[in-house]
């Protein structure tokens, strides 16, 4: 039987395995709009990396970066998103995904 030893330095004769978790992180920062506009002049708006882009229902748009700090202690890792039970081979690569939640 072909022994291995998992990363803990526990042998495992069954192979190798890894849990993947996905978390959800929080955070906030404050953004301004521009004098004059108000949230209710707001027809959409999205996030992307750390830029606030804003669409107002007069057709002019307005974009802000946002300054936050992620920090761990934002990140939740009590309860993960979702959760995903794999066996591993010796290179760490995904022989098989043995179970999912979430």
């Amino acid at each position: 039987m072909n022994e291995q030893t998992t990363p803990s330095g526990l042998p495992n004769s069954d192979g190798l395995y890894r849990v993947s978790l996905t978390y959800t992180a929080f955070a906030d920062a404050e953004f301004g709009l521009p004098e004059g506009k108000t949230w209710h002049d707001v027809e959409s708006y999205g996030v992307k990396w750390s830029t606030i882009y804003i669409t107002f229902k007069d057709g002019t748009q307005h974009e802000d970066t946002l300054y936050f700090d992620i920090a761990v202690d934002n990140l939740d890792t009590k309860r993960p998103t979702s959760i995903s039970i794999e066996q591993i081979d010796d290179n760490y690569d995904v022989v098989a995904v043995l179970s999912e939640q979430g």
